[in-house]
């Protein structure tokens, strides 16, 4: 089940490196949200396109987009949710 934050809301997103060229994005205070892809470039879109479906499936149309990238191993950074 997903906790939608209120719109304006900082989604916080870890990376974790989980072997044989796979990683994971999950949420530290967005419950639900788990991307996987192969490379670490394409996280930072198929996060912002995870969270809008999340958003979407309960009815609401929101813009996301990474507002606060960050160069560590283990994070990918902040995604600010907006109405469409």
């Amino acid at each position: 089940m997903t906790n939608l934050l209120p719109l304006g809301s900082k989604i916080d997103v870890v990376v974790e490196d989980v072997g044989e060229g796979m990683y994971f994005a999950t949420s530290t205070n967005m419950r639900g949200l788990l991307v996987a892809e192969r490379d670490r470039e394409r996280l930072v879109p198929a996060v912002e396109a995870a969270i809008c479906d999340l958003y979407e499936v309960l009815g609401h149309q929101v813009r996301v987009r990474q507002v606060t990238p960050t160069a560590d191993e283990e994070r990918l950074g902040s995604f600010l949710v907006e109405a469409a």
